[in-house]
C-alpha cells in the first residue's frame, strides 16, 4: 500500500506540474524552464535518499513529480520546435522512446544493485544523471528559435539558428527572414479552449486520459487477476507462477517496456504512412476488440497475451496523440496545451490504477467492462 501511495503522489503532483506550471515555458522559454526543473528535480530526488520519515519522503517525491510534470511536456515541445515542420513528429517519438528505455534501464540497475548498496544510495546515484542532462542542456542546446521569434527576440532567434546550422554542418539560406510576432499573449490557457481549438483540446484530453487509464490499469490488474485465479487460476501453475511476480519485478517492467518501445516505433511509422486520424482509429479499434475477448476465460498465457496487445495498442495510440499536439497548436501556447493534455493523461493513470483496486474485489469483470 505504501508503494501504491508513493506512485500515486508522484503522478498526482505530475498533474499539478503539467496543468499549472506548463505555461511558464511558453512565457520564459523552453531551455530555461527545463534547466530550472532539472535542477530542482536533482535536488528533490537526491534529498529523498536522506529522508528520515515517510512524510518527508512523500513530500520530496511530490516535488519531484511537479518537476517531471514540467519537464516531460516541455521536452516534447522543445524537440518538435528545433526540427523542420515537416519532421515535427520526430521529437515526441524520441522523447517517448528514450523515456521507455530509461524505465527499463532503471529496472535493470535496481535488479542488479538495489539489494547490494541499499535503497538510499541507489536513489542518490539515480539522481546523478540529472546533472549530466543539465550540463548537456546548458552547453549544447540553444533556446527554441520559434519561441524566441514569437517572443519578439529576432536577433537571438537568428543566433540560435546559426548555432544549429553550424553544429549540423550546413549554412542558412541567404534570404532567410524571421517573422516576429510579439503582440500575442504567451502561455494563455484560455487560448487552448477557444473555439478554434476547443474541440481538439477536449478530444485529445479524453483520448490521453483513456490511454493511460487502460495502460496503468492493466499493469495493476494483470498480477491481481492471475494471483486470484482469474481465467485460468491454479489450473495452469507454471504460467501462473511466472506471471504472479511480474508486477514488482524486472519481468513485468521488461514486458511493459518492450511493448512501449516497440509500439513507439509502430505508432510513429503508422502515423507517417497512414496519417494521424486513421492511425488513431486503427489502434483504438484494435484495443477495443482485444478487450472483448477478455470476457471469455482463457488460459493465463492467453490472458497475459491479450493484455500485452492492449498495452501495445494503447501506447501506439498515445504515440500518435503526442505527435498531433505539437503539430496542432501554435508556438505561443504549444507547451501550455501539451501540459494540459498530458495532465489529463496522468489523471487517467491514477484513476485507472485506483479503479482497478476498487472494482476488482467486487467483480473482476467490472474492471474488464471499464477497459
Amino acid at each position: 500500500m505504501i508503494q501504491l501511495n508513493i506512485v500515486n503522489i508522484f503522478f498526482d503532483s505530475h498533474i499539478l506540474g503539467g496543468g499549472v506550471f506548463a505555461k511558464f515555458p511558453d512565457i520564459y522559454g523552453r531551455k530555461k524552464m527545463i534547466a530550472i526543473a532539472l535542477t530542482l528535480l536533482f535536488l528533490t530526488s537526491s534529498a529523498s535518499a536522506f529522508a528520515q520519515t515517510k512524510e518527508q519522503f512523500f513530500i520530496l517525491r511530490c516535488l519531484s513529480g511537479v518537476c517531471m510534470g514540467i519537464i516531460y511536456p516541455t521536452c516534447n515541445s522543445f524537440t518538435a520546435e528545433i526540427v523542420k515542420s515537416s519532421h515535427r513528429e520526430v521529437g515526441p517519438m524520441l522523447c517517448s522512446l528514450f523515456f521507455n528505455i530509461s524505465v527499463f534501464l532503471a529496472a535493470v540497475l535496481a535488479y542488479l544493485f538495489l539489494n547490494t548498496i541499499g535503497w538510499r544510495w541507489f536513489v542518490f546515484v539515480m539522481a546523478v544523471p540529472l546533472l549530466v542532462c543539465l550540463v548537456l542542456l546548458v552547453c549544447l542546446l540553444p533556446e527554441s528559435p520559434r519561441y524566441l521569434a514569437v517572443s519578439g527576440r529576432k536577433k537571438e532567434a537568428m543566433e540560435a539558428l546559426q548555432r544549429m546550422a553550424k553544429v549540423n554542418g550546413v549554412s542558412l539560406p541567404e534570404n532567410l527572414k524571421i517573422a516576429v510576432r510579439s503582440d500575442q499573449e504567451l502561455g494563455s490557457i484560455s487560448d487552448i479552449l477557444k473555439s478554434d481549438y476547443r474541440k481538439e483540446t477536449i478530444l485529445l484530453s479524453i483520448m490521453y486520459f483513456g490511454n493511460l487509464l487502460i495502460l496503468f490499469g492493466t499493469i495493476v490488474f494483470v498480477p491481481l487477476a492471475l494471483d486470484s485465479g482469474f481465467c485460468g487460476g491454479e489450473g495452469d501453475p507454471p504460467v501462473h507462477k511466472c506471471v504472479e511476480v511480474q508486477q514488482n519485478s524486472l519481468l513485468e517492467l521488461s514486458i511493459v517496456t518492450f511493448a512501449c518501445v516497440l509500439s513507439t516505433f509502430v505508432g510513429y511509422g503508422t502515423s507517417i504512412i497512414m496519417g494521424r486520424s486513421i492511425s488513431l482509429k486503427i489502434f483504438a479499434t484494435a484495443s477495443f476488440i482485444t478487450s472483448i475477448f477478455l470476457f471469455k476465460c482463457f488460459s493465463n498465457f492467453v490472458t497475459v497475451g491479450l493484455f500485452f496487445v492492449m498495452k501495445f495498442m494503447q501506447v501506439s495510440h498515445n504515440m500518435v496523440t503526442l505527435i498531433i499536439v505539437p503539430e496542432l497548436y501554435p508556438t505561443t501556447f504549444r507547451n501550455t496545451a501539451m501540459g494540459f493534455i498530458n495532465s489529463w493523461g496522468k489523471l487517467g493513470g491514477v484513476v485507472g490504477a485506483g479503479a482497478v483496486y476498487a472494482l476488482y474485489y467486487y467483480s473482476p469483470m467490472l474492471v474488464v467492462v471499464m477497459f
